[in-house]
């Protein structure tokens, strides 16, 4: 059944369809009388085309959403739940929904090949394995063996000079710093933070390779091209790409089965080779422990904040709440048409408020009791200690450098909710990062601009669960929200103005060229050049209400 035609028909009349599948079944109904004192008719039950029952009650089915929508990736089992439905998100949004899984399989396919199967952030060129742990990569490690004015490309497309300085990651040469020290161990150094960054994460910068190119990416071979020769994108496949006495060629006149120059078709057999294995690498097992239903979404009972198109947030507090529910808030968003779409149900806790961290320190503190020292791996972050005074302090790495950053505890309290996976009705993803807390308000403020623009989005989180929030200084006790680019100023600006709209009083940006055609947004410095800050959310546009 289809609800409306409403496609832009200016009669007064509103029509309705039903759309009725023959199904090679029929059935005589009884002669139904029609005198004054006829007996009504009576509906037998049974499984008849005539009867009417009441509807089975049962357990609802739940099904892991990779195996529903990820299975028929190609070298899926070699890599996590949430890389995959990042690559199939990537190419949705680079290609469009109908293509997103053509195009991700051949995206797979070619980071198969460029990182020989380890599909490893920081896979190095010229090397066939990524064993080493990227912690303990420097600068030296980038060095070819020609020696320290040399780099080796790096990560799930083999990111080389060229790309970066295309990708407004790495500045272009002048005569001043062309072949020097400096600008090499620059390099080694952006490098460096691309290994370390993990695989979630980089697949950002793959998006953002692709970005510009998107419209000339006609096919999933283009994608293999516009990595391996870009000059090959869109042409036939006899088109010549190296000619013999290239160093091009000499780098890969293995595929010259002619001998007469390396064309596309030659350069594509990796590409094929590499599709075709992959087919045996399908992911078997499915344990993201996302379920494509929320069986509690229904439930009455529950603190529910209320999200309205207008921009209204209401936060209703019942009377009583269900047993079981003490610690869950559950978000309603509230279309222009009135309907409610129910998002999702998540939990909280309390934690002390914690002070943002102002300086980097590039020894351990020491400064009260240790209660909890650790190694951990999340995101950037590499090693927490907690302190018997509540303070934090993590340890890790970012833009090329390695340092600490201490969270001192308050008496004050803090709130905060876990950002749950997956949600319905509207999308984001984690991009490379634990820090899947923040504050009740704020994530109702993020998915009512997520509703009102229908755009899917990557995020870097917030903070995490006690407060603390490494790399960043001022993440703490979940006050902000990290968002990817979409390189789209259309799309960035639409995201930044329902930021805005839904009570974000903070947008940062980065300050290069394109961030200036951004409005709405602060310079926040190169440092917000790969990611969007929406802090210092207005609280008081919670409307509380209770029962």
């Amino acid at each position: 059944m289809f609800d409306k035609a409403n496609d832009g028909s200016d009669s007064n009349r509103q029509d309705y369809f039903i759309e009725v599948i023959y199904n090679e079944t029929s059935a005589t109904s009884d002669v139904m009388p029609v005198s004054a004192n006829a007996e009504p008719t009576k509906v037998p039950k049974g499984k008849s085309v005539t009867v009417i029952n009441e509807p089975k009650k049962g357990k609802t089915p739940t099904t892991c959403i990779c195996k529903e929508q990820y299975r028929d990736l190609i070298w899926g089992g070699k890599v996590s739940c949430e890389f995959r439905k990042k690559v199939v998100q990537i190419c949705a949004e680079l290609w469009g929904e109908s293509r997103k899984m053509e195009m991700a399989n051949g995206l797979m396919a070619v980071m198969n090949v460029e990182t020989w199967g380890s599909f490893k952030a920081h896979h190095r060129e010229g090397f066939k394995s990524a064993n080493d742990n990227p912690k303990d990569l420097i600068i030296s490690s980038f060095h070819k063996d020609s020696g320290s004015k040399s780099s080796r490309a790096v990560g799930l497309i083999q990111f080389t000079q060229d790309a970066l300085e295309g990708m407004s990651e790495f500045p272009k040469s002048t005569p001043a710093t062309k072949g020097t020290q400096p600008r090499y161990d620059a390099l080694n150094r952006l490098k460096l933070s691309y290994a370390q960054m993990g695989e979630v994460r980089q697949l950002d910068k793959v998006k953002k390779y692709f970005e510009p190119a998107k419209s000339k990416i006609k096919t999933p071979e283009d994608i293999y091209l516009h990595v391996f020769a870009p000059k090959g994108v869109g042409k036939n496949d006899n088109y010549l790409l190296y000619a013999k006495g290239t160093d091009k060629y000499d780098n890969n006149k293995s595929v010259d089965k002619n001998n007469d120059g390396i064309q596309r078709k030659e350069i594509l057999k990796r590409y094929y080779d590499s599709k075709n294995e992959g087919e045996n690498y399908k992911t078997s097992e499915f344990s993201c422990g996302i379920i494509s239903n929320n069986k509690d979404i229904k439930v009455t009972g529950i603190v529910t904040y209320h999200i309205y198109y207008t921009g209204i947030i209401e936060k209703h507090i019942p009377k009583e709440i269900k047993s079981g529910y003490e610690q869950k808030y559950k978000y309603v968003f509230h279309d222009k048409d009135n309907k409610e779409h129910e998002i999702c149900i998540t939990d909280w806790h309390i934690t002390t408020k914690k002070l943002p961290s102002r300086r980097k320190i590039y020894s351990k503190p020491t400064h009260s009791k240790i209660i909890s020292d650790r190694n951990v791996t999340e995101g950037q972050t590499r090693r927490r200690v907690i302190y018997e005074n509540g303070d934090i302090a993590e340890y890790g790495s970012n833009n090329g450098d390695t340092f600490w950053r201490l969270y001192e505890s308050t008496s004050g309290q803090n709130e905060l909710i876990k950002m749950p996976d997956s949600v319905s009705y509207v999308t984001y993803s984690f991009s490379g990062t634990q820090r899947r807390y923040t504050g009740p308000s704020y994530f109702a403020g993020f998915l009512g601009a997520l509703a009102i623009t229908g755009l899917s989005i990557s995020t870097t989180g917030s903070c995490f669960r006690e407060g603390s929030c490494f790399p960043s200084q001022f993440h703490v006790n979940g006050e902000s929200i990290d968002t990817i680019y979409f390189w789209s100023l259309g799309r960035d600006q639409k995201f930044i103005d329902a930021m805005k709209f839904f009570h974000f009083r903070e947008r940062k940006a980065g300050n290069n060229q394109y961030f200036r055609k951004l409005k709405n947004v602060s310079d926040g410095g190169d440092l917000h050049d790969n990611h969007l800050h929406c802090g210092n959310f207005d609280e008081s546009k919670i409307k509380v209400i209770k029962e």
